[in-house]
Formats: C-alpha cells, sequence, structure tokens
C-alpha cells in the first residue's frame, strides 16, 4: 500500500523555473497511469465493450493532465480549468499545437469540432447516469490523448537537456 492522505491536499503556487518543470513531469507521471489504463481498455473490443465509460474517463483525464503538463513545461505557466477545449487553446505554442494535431488523421475543422465533442467528456461521464444518453467519439479522445502523451514527453526529455 502507498501512503495517499488526501485531507491535507493543497494546491500548490510555481513560482520557479524548476517548479514548473517538476509540476511539469510529476502531471505527465499521473497522465501516464490513467493512458495505460485507456489503451488497455481500448486495445481489448471485449473490455471496451463492457467498461467504455471507464476508457473514455480515463483518457479524458489523461489529457487534461497531459495539457496542464504541456503548459507548465513550455510557457512555465499553471494552467487552470477542466475543459479540454479550453486547456488546448491555454497552449501558447502554436507550433505545439501544430505538432499535436500533426499525429492524427483530422482536418483542422474535424479536429477542432472532434475537440469540441469531448471537451467535457470527463463530467458527462461522471453524471451518465443522470442523463438520457451520450455519445463520445472514442477513437478521437484516444487519439488525441496518445498524441498529448507523445509531446508531452518529448517536452520534458528537452526539459532535461537543457
Amino acid at each position: 500500500m502507498f501512503p495517499c492522505n488526501l485531507a491535507n491536499v493543497e494546491n500548490r503556487e510555481l513560482k520557479t523555473e524548476q517548479e514548473f518543470v517538476d509540476f511539469g513531469f510529476s502531471t505527465m507521471e499521473n497522465a501516464h497511469e490513467y493512458s495505460i489504463v485507456a489503451n488497455l481498455i481500448w486495445e481489448n473490443c471485449e473490455l471496451f465493450r463492457k467498461t467504455s465509460c471507464a476508457m473514455v474517463t480515463n483518457a479524458a483525464l489523461a489529457c487534461e493532465l497531459y495539457m496542464k503538463s504541456i503548459i507548465a513545461l513550455s510557457s512555465k505557466e499553471q494552467a487552470r480549468g477542466h475543459l479540454l477545449n479550453e486547456l488546448f487553446e491555454q497552449i501558447n505554442s502554436e507550433d505545439i499545437k501544430k505538432q499535436i494535431q500533426s499525429n492524427l488523421p483530422y482536418s483542422q475543422d474535424d479536429f477542432l469540432n472532434s475537440l469540441n465533442d469531448i471537451s467535457d467528456a470527463f463530467r458527462k461521464v461522471r453524471y451518465l447516469n443522470e442523463s438520457t444518453g451520450m455519445a463520445i467519439e472514442a477513437e478521437f479522445i484516444i487519439r488525441f490523448m496518445n498524441s498529448l502523451k507523445k509531446i508531452c514527453t518529448k517536452l520534458y526529455e528537452e526539459q532535461l537537456n537543457v
């Protein structure tokens, strides 16, 4: 068992460049955990049929954490919020945004439409039992998550080589 005391969790204020790098790395490591689960479910058709909500939840959370890590590592800012489209807009580097999109087989318009569609996926899945239904483009969220993972890992490796 690992220690986990949620009673004393506080938001930390990042000030120094090293604090942003450390935050970016720890956030990326958390995102990796969620992406592993999402990918395992996605790659197993039978498991996906039984646990698609868990796959979407883990993928959406991984996307959020990867983007928060990317923002911390690339612009030394702390991202706020949970909506995936808003976090994507908080990425200051157009080059990084293009790199993320270049890993995906979508036109610019299709990418933005799909991103808007999954933007609030975590909350929608969380409250699915209270709604009349939901449709999520599962393939897009997995592809987007894996693109973010690739770019985030690259940014962190660049930080190590500075």
